[in-house]
């Protein structure tokens, strides 16, 4: 499974331009990307699930 995650917790497309605290996990599982939050120590942050990165309605927001 592909995830997006960013440090906030706004809707998608709503975060802010730049790749900071931003990361694409490809072909991962939900406890790698928690694996992950839990190491950049992210308070708030937004994570989907997405099949084409390019196609906005293929995001689907994962609840951690």
């Amino acid at each position: 499974m592909d995830f997006y995650i960013y440090n906030q917790n706004v809707p998608l497309g709503t975060e802010k331009l730049g790749t900071e605290g931003k990361a694409i996990l490809r072909n991962c599982t939900i406890k790698k990307v928690f694996n992950l939050l839990k190491n950049r120590n992210y308070k708030e942050y937004s994570v989907y699930s997405f099949t084409n990165f390019y196609d906005d309605s293929t995001f689907k927001k994962i609840k951690i």
